[in-house]
């Protein structure tokens, strides 16, 4: 194989130096091998940065034999630390370091990991098969659960959780033009204080307006005015004509549709899953 390189992070000024650098020696860390993310002189790089008129790049490299941790300022590579992966005889443990690389980066495939395999026919690491059927199970689990979705996802508005109506519903409400209904709901249901709740949807001048009946909204006027607690029952059924009527249908064909999608998704990647379980299963 010729010489991979991945840009772990860069540094368009000599001033953000030592602030990427943080985000290159956190990548660095979770690739789990003894290759060392060492701090790095930031102002000799900010000098080279001027003097090359080029960004710093972190960089991780792999021919193949060694791996390579540095920055890279236009042709020229700072060495930070770097790892003999070639000359580590334990092949049980160079062959761990390879799979780590490959999901932890972008400098060791698949395609170089059957290579080493091909020519290294070591049994495979029980935490490595075991990862895999994890998964798999996972995998599995995410195609039954969008596969039953029509049968337990939320029917009505009040079947959402926090996370449904202010991540999920609110976003699609706004694009069809209902953001008021959708963050009204939101309001109500999460106990808004009088004041934001009128001023956003009920009193007139409102930004974000909701369609009520006049005597609904003169009475919550009139409550509002005298200082009263507001009872939101009957605007809140009304809302809810509509929320429920009309924009819940939509929304869960649209969650239906994804989750076909997904299903689709995830079969293939269970697919692979399973072939690559087999493969490792397969090395004795």
């Amino acid at each position: 194989m010729g010489t991979v390189t991945e840009v772990l992070a860069t540094a368009k000024k000599p001033e953000d130096v030592a602030g990427v650098e943080w985000d290159a020696r956190s990548r660095v860390s979770i690739l789990d091998t003894p290759l060392k993310d060492k701090k790095v002189d930031a102002e000799k790089i900010g000098e080279k940065m001027k003097k090359a008129k080029k960004a710093a790049e972190f960089v991780l490299t792999y021919d193949g034999r060694k791996l390579v941790y540095g920055i890279r300022v236009g042709s020229d590579l700072t060495v930070i630390d770097s790892l003999d992966v070639a000359g580590q005889s334990d092949l049980a443990k160079r062959r761990q370091w390879l799979v780590r690389l490959k999901k932890n980066s972008k400098v060791v495939t698949s395609a170089d990991l059957d290579a080493f395999d091909k020519v290294n026919p070591i049994p495979a690491d029980p935490k490595e098969i075991a990862e895999v059927e994890q998964k798999i199970a996972v995998t599995e689990s995410i195609i039954k659960s969008e596969t039953d979705v029509k049968s337990w996802y939320a029917k009505k508005y009040a079947d959402f959780d926090w996370q449904q109506r202010r991540l999920d519903f609110l976003p699609w409400a706004k694009k069809q033009g209902f953001e008021a209904y959708a963050q009204f709901m939101i309001g109500v249901t999460d106990g808004f204080q009088d004041y934001a709740m009128m001023k956003t949807h009920v009193l007139k001048g409102a930004n974000l307006p909701v369609k009520l009946q006049p005597a609904t909204r003169a009475a919550m006027e009139k409550a509002f005015a005298a200082g009263q607690k507001v009872d939101y029952a009957a605007a809140k059924s009304e809302v809810l004509k509509i929320v429920d009527g009309a924009l819940m249908p939509k929304f869960r064909a649209l969650r239906f549709k994804e989750a076909e999608k997904t299903v689709e998704r995830e079969k293939k990647n269970v697919v692979a899953l399973k072939a690559e379980l087999a493969k490792l299963k397969g090395r004795k």
